[in-house]
């Protein structure tokens, strides 16, 4: 099961995003500023400032990309709202988990595998993201996700299932 997750993950970072020329971009690269040695990306269309790599990844300058860290690039839905109360990237100690409206505005609909603008978010895994919404069944616990594989979203068990998350903040 591990094994699999692991494999999946190592190809999802060793392609590319494939586009549709022929569809107007949602999210040029106009709409981005990068900030702090590219570490950070402000969106000027909603004003969120957004960490350039996903949880479990660092920039690395000198090749311009996201490479993975020791630390861990997926998780529970409490473990990601726990890391985002922890997280220190550029002094901030505001980052949080971003709500389905938020975190849907970066997708890209010209693209998948991932459909981001991978040149804003590179090495962005395919796959699902947690949200910081919470979708309440009768029978269990459920919160939204944005899956980065084909730009849609749903719900996951927030107790027993894994996902990627990407942290955001508003600007202060």
């Amino acid at each position: 099961k591990y094994l699999a997750f692991i494999t999946s993950l190592t190809c999802a970072l060793n392609t590319w995003a494939s586009c549709n020329p022929d569809l107007p971009l949602t999210t040029p690269d106009s709409q981005f500023e990068l900030r702090a040695g590219g570490t950070m990306v402000r969106d000027n269309k909603t004003g969120l400032i957004w960490q350039r790599c996903t949880a479990g990844f660092v920039w690395d300058m000198a090749n311009n990309r996201c490479t993975i860290s020791l630390g861990a690039s997926i998780s529970t839905w409490s473990a990601a709202l726990s890391s985002a109360r922890l997280n220190r990237l550029g002094g901030f100690s505001n980052w949080r988990l971003p709500n389905k409206k938020e975190l849907a505005s970066l997708i890209e609909y010209s693209c998948t595998q991932p459909a981001i603008n991978s040149r804003i978010f590179p090495n962005t895994p395919s796959g699902y993201f947690w949200t910081s919404t919470p979708v309440n069944y009768a029978d269990s616990f459920n919160v939204w996700y944005v899956n980065f594989t084909a730009g849609d979203y749903g719900s996951l068990d927030g107790i027993t299932h894994f996902a990627n998350t990407r942290l955001v903040r508003d600007e202060e």
